[in-house]
Order: structure tokens, then sequence, then C-alpha cells
């Protein structure tokens, strides 16, 4: 058993859905934006790691994996940066993963700072599927949980972990999935 489903893939499914989505739409160079958030970071990397099982199983190089505050000033100026530091060896990625939908939002508003739109010059992809997400500009790309469902298998397994079983935890269809918008 890989990883990904050594917790129930959620740790790193949505990582691994949001690349799918994107290597899927003709992308061959991925970005991955996490925030600078400490509390975030192990499930940051998870993601980033699923995305990068993604483009290992496409053939495709990993993805580079950078950090960014939720600000549009360091969103544009990450997004010029990669853009432009770009050398003849790597060609600047096309489309980027974003930890989450607050991440995500962050990028879309410092590509607008500087006249890019999505996904024509970069597609973004955020996580977790927040209201304000279907009010993006453009409406945003996102990876979605049926956090319910799943939380309620969460606490059946837990349960059964404390009484000596051995809980089998795996995703099933829907539980997270991707709301194709306008983004990517």
């Amino acid at each position: 058993m890989d990883r990904a489903h050594a917790d129930g893939g959620v740790r790193y499914a949505a990582g691994r859905l949001q690349a799918e989505h994107l290597i899927r739409k003709g992308h061959t160079r991925l970005a991955y934006v996490l925030s600078d958030e400490p509390r975030l970071a192990a499930l940051g990397q998870g993601r980033a790691e699923g995305a990068m099982e993604a483009c290992a199983a496409a053939g495709l190089t990993p993805p580079v994996v950078s950090t960014i505050a939720l600000d549009a000033t360091a969103a544009a100026e990450a997004t010029e940066s990669r853009r432009d530091g770009a050398g003849a060896c790597e060609a600047a990625p096309t489309a980027v993963c974003a930890y989450n939908d607050e991440v995500a939002l962050a990028i879309l508003a410092g590509m607008r700072m500087l006249g890019l739109s999505a996904p024509a010059d970069l597609a973004v992809i955020g996580a977790d599927d927040i209201p304000g997400a279907r009010f993006a500009a453009p409406p945003l790309t996102t990876v979605a949980q049926n956090s319910g469902e799943l939380g309620a298998r969460s606490a059946k397994a837990l349960l059964e972990a404390l009484e000596g079983g051995s809980p089998d935890l795996d995703l099933l269809p829907g539980d997270i999935h991707v709301v194709e918008r306008v983004s990517a």
C-alpha cells in the first residue's frame, strides 16, 4: 500500500487531484504554492507530495514548490519572479496548484496586478471549495471534500482502532472531487 492510502489518502488526495486535473488539461510544468502559515505546514506538505506523485505517474518533473503570504503583492512578486526566473533549462510553470482556496485567491489577485489572467496566462486550482471560490475573478476551480461523510467514517475508524480493531479508511468515490470552474 503506498503512502497515499496509508491514511485513507486524505492528506495527499487534494494535491494529487489538483495535479491530475491540470495534467489532463495539457499542463506539463506545474508549481505548488503553500501558505506561509506554520500551522498548515504538515497538511500543505502532504498535498504537495500528492501533486508530486501525480506528476511522477505522468512522467513529468515534480512541481516547483514555494510558499507565499496571503497578500496580493507578495503573490504578484512570486508569480513575476517565477516567470522571469525560468532560465533556458527550466521553463516557467503553466499552472499552479494552491494549497487552499485562500492561497489561490491571493495568486489570482497577484496575477491581476501583473495584468495576467487565468487560465490563459497561468491556470490556477485551489482546494477546499470555500464559498468565495465561485465569486473569484475568474471563478476558481478547486477540490472539494464531502466532509460530513468523510468525518463520520473517520470517527468510526478511530473508534474501531481504539477498540483494538484494524479500521479501513480508504477514500470512496465522491469523497473528494474537482469542482471545475474557469481558472484552470
